[in-house]
């Protein structure tokens, strides 16, 4: 019993059902505007991990990790997530005014010191037309 509560709890610790998961996965996104998305990543290892992030935004928009503190950083490396544990980076995406309209895709890498392979995810951007007079 004291196995199967302790296994409980650490389960409880991961708020998502997936290993990542973004949040949000596709909008809309007026030109010359930013909106954020949360990318949750959880530690199903059986020992810490640590973990890198690296967003590729296409032409026409510009992205930047919120947590390194820099401007415009496009790398960012999480020390290390206990094991069962989860964690939370935020990622400001931008479409510039030489943003093509339509749905474009924003490619992400993410690597572990665990992981064999990089584990490719993106969410996709729908630019639409600023509003307004100018």
């Amino acid at each position: 019993t004291k196995a199967f509560d302790n296994a409980n709890t650490e389960l409880n610790k991961i708020s998502h059902n997936e290993e990542i998961t973004l949040n949000p996965e596709e909008f809309d996104l007026e030109k010359k505007n930013y909106r954020i998305v949360e990318l949750y990543i959880a530690n199903l290892e059986n020992e810490p991990a640590t973990f890198t992030i690296k967003v590729m935004p296409p032409s026409g928009l510009d992205a930047a990790i919120a947590q390194t503190g820099e401007e415009r950083a496009k790398e960012y490396t999480y020390g290390e997530v206990g094991i069962g544990e989860e964690m939370k980076v935020q990622i400001i995406i931008m479409a510039t005014s030489k943003a093509i309209l339509g749905p474009v895709g924003v490619p992400i890498e993410i690597s572990s010191d665990q992981w064999e392979n990089p584990k490719p995810i993106s969410f996709t951007v729908n630019v639409i037309k600023a509003s307004g007079i100018f």
